[in-house]
């Protein structure tokens, strides 16, 4: 049984990162040669197994791992460097070093909109926008969204999604549904932190204001 005066087992310290690392960030040194990884990595061999990176990267969710220390003991990193995914969507034949260092901490992605005109009344929209953290951790604060309509004639018009965001934790789908008046214009949608209103970022493609496009709506 797991304590603080015996050694842990791996599946034991997982188990208990997973839980205690909802709430606090969690990270660290990847040090080169070290036995706890659960045999990941080869350190006699300077190399990784590629059929072992999806047992990696789950142990990185179990864990959910926010920073690593890249010049710590850059070995393991050089065989990150060295190992092209061969899968995972557009990640694929980029190196298991870019793909971790992107998902690291929280990854908020947009994985469908939808946009709906009142049946019955034509002065009125919905609009439900599912959303899924797809980083390796957990956000440990509060973000606050807010849809921007942008008018062809007549300026935009900012209305909030609202918070209660911080428990989106990765793997998990949220939808977040609001009702707007309906109008023609350009959707977008973009996200700060609620305590200092600190600009955040989509894995979505963005403009430089860090807004995402949600496309167009036209008003019938």
């Amino acid at each position: 049984v797991a304590g603080w005066s015996n050694s842990w087992r791996r599946a034991d310290e997982l188990a208990f990162e997973n839980e205690l690392c909802i709430h606090v960030p969690n990270g660290g040194e990847i040090v080169y040669g070290n036995t706890s990884d659960g045999g990941l990595i080869d350190g006699s061999a300077h190399m990784m197994d590629p059929t072992m990176i999806p047992k990696l990267l789950e142990d990185m969710r179990t864990m959910h791992i926010s920073y690593l220390n890249k010049s710590h003991d850059k070995r393991v990193w050089d065989i990150f460097k060295g190992i092209k995914m061969t899968k995972y969507g557009v990640w694929k034949n980029n190196s298991l070093y870019d793909y971790i260092g992107a998902y690291l901490g929280y990854r908020i992605l947009i994985k469908h909109v939808e946009v709906k005109q009142d049946a019955l009344d034509a002065n009125k929209a919905q609009i439900d926008i599912e959303l899924e953290n797809i980083g390796f951790a957990n956000l440990y604060f509060d973000i606050q969204m807010f849809i921007e309509i942008e008018r062809p004639v007549g300026g935009s018009e900012n209305i909030s999604l609202g918070t209660g965001f911080r428990n989106l934790a990765p793997g998990v789908p949220m939808t977040r549904s609001i009702t707007f008046p309906a109008q023609s214009g350009t959707l977008y949608i973009s996200m700060n932190r609620a305590d200092n209103l600190q600009k955040v970022y989509f894995a979505n493609e963005a403009d430089k204001e860090g807004r995402v496009c949600l496309g167009v709506m036209e008003k019938k």
